[in-house]
């Protein structure tokens, strides 16, 4: 009895490391593609990153943020689930993009499109309020952190970039670009940023 006790315990561990490892793996976004880019500055969690050109899917809603945020993303994942003039089924990609304007209450949001596709192959959305847009390639002044990112963390956080870019010299355009790169059922190793355009002299 003592030992089948023993046995039971252990695998209880072993299962619940397999759980804890499922759920790490999920929240690791490395799977999906994501925008390139160089590296050029690095101190602790502040980066100023060179980033390449790419494409993409946006929406626009306005009203409170979360609400906001999250029609706009089901909108998206219509799209690239397959609600689209070709019912083809599109690579999620991260991070997610918003772009928030709290005095207006005005939404941008966005995922990157997969760099296979460009302006003729992209199937066209069912939905008129999707629309495509080809980001060139820019200079973005970023802060990373973790866990469940609500709109004021990503204020103190672009706070805090602000502080650090203005020290440094920097000029950079002032609305924030808000980057979410897991879904909201991850609970471990979440990834967030906030950026700043870089004005380049």
């Amino acid at each position: 009895m003592k030992y089948a006790f023993i046995l039971l315990i252990g695998l209880a561990i072993i299962i619940a490391f397999g759980f804890a490892y499922r759920y790490y793996k999920k929240s690791d976004s490395s799977g999906l593609e994501m925008p390139k880019y160089e590296v050029i500055k690095k101190d602790k969690k502040i980066e100023i990153r060179a980033y390449n050109g790419f494409m993409i899917a946006t929406t626009k809603n306005q009203g409170e943020y979360r609400k906001s945020m999250s029609n706009s993303f089901r909108r998206l994942a219509s799209y690239i689930f397959g609600d689209n003039k070709d019912t083809t089924k599109i690579a999620m990609t991260a991070p997610v993009l918003s772009e928030y304007n709290v005095d207006k209450s005005d939404l941008n949001f966005s995922f990157m499109v997969p760099s296979k596709y460009d302006r003729n192959s992209l199937p066209a959305p069912n939905d008129s309020l999707i629309s495509f847009k080809d980001i060139p390639a820019r200079t973005l002044g970023v802060i990373r952190f973790g866990g469940f990112a609500s709109l004021k963390d990503m204020q103190k956080k672009g706070a805090e970039l602000r502080q650090w870019l203005d020290k440094n010299g920097y000029q950079y355009k002032p609305e924030p670009i808000h980057m979410y790169y897991n879904p909201p059922y991850v609970p471990i190793n979440r990834r967030n940023e906030v950026g700043f355009i870089i004005i380049q002299n």
